[in-house]
């Protein structure tokens, strides 16, 4: 199986994983004003189930793409659908996207292996990092990460080995 421990469930494809969190998530009845839950190992979905999805899926998805290539902006140009920016390996002008060089999986092991070995969520809400942990990776991140611009033909070639 692909997808494991989705809420205590495995699951070969992606779209039903997606289908059965959303199921359960939007059984659960909002607290109030603020949407805010917190996730203990009594609530429908657990702290150690936010905790594993966490460190197993949404870690591996995060880039910051418009912040990266605003860097690449020059006066009178701006983000928008027909890039300014061209591939660096193509050259070519379409749907430009950021591939780290070293993949951030590594970078964040390697954070949380040599830098931050304290716990990521100390208390049960497990929305963020605490503040300590966000600034660190967030340091970390920065110091040690190298960014291609890539057109997603090629951008799916460098991180797939396919087209």
């Amino acid at each position: 199986m692909k997808y494991t421990n989705i809420l205590g469930k495995d699951f070969k494809y992606k779209k039903d994983a997606k289908e059965y969190f959303n199921s359960i998530l939007y059984s659960i009845k909002r607290p109030g004003r603020d949407n805010h839950i917190t996730f203990t190992e009594e609530t429908l979905i657990k702290q150690s189930h936010v905790k594993s999805l966490y460190n197993n899926y949404l870690t591996r998805r995060l880039l910051w793409k418009d912040d990266f290539l605003r860097k690449f902006l020059k006066t009178g140009e701006y983000l928008g659908s027909d890039s300014v920016f061209e591939c660096d390996k193509c050259k070519c002008h379409k749907k430009i996207e950021v591939h780290h060089v070293t993949p951030f999986n590594d970078i964040f092991d390697e954070w949380r292996e040599n830098v931050w070995k304290e716990d990521l969520f100390p208390d049960s809400a497990c929305s963020s990092f605490s503040a300590e942990a966000n600034e660190s990776w967030c340091q970390f991140h920065h110091n040690v990460v190298v960014y291609q611009k890539l057109c997603k033909s090629c951008h799916t070639k460098e991180t797939y080995g396919r087209d």
